[in-house]
């Protein structure tokens, strides 16, 4: 997944976030929230595919 993928993910997460399975949005969260304080963007990218598969999201 690449860091501009991450990012639409993630805003489609935060748009639905009361669709997700409880507990997955606070992930997501977490990990934009650490982007955003300067987390790497392919580190991001990875962490966001690896919740994203860990919740059974295929991507």
């Amino acid at each position: 997944m690449t860091i501009q993928e991450a990012k639409e993910i993630a805003a489609v997460c935060s748009m639905m976030r009361s669709e997700l399975p409880d507990g997955m949005w606070e992930e997501v969260k977490e990990a934009i929230l650490d982007y955003r304080g300067g987390k790497d963007g392919e580190a991001f990218a990875e962490e966001l595919s690896e919740i994203c598969k860990d919740w059974g999201f295929s991507i």
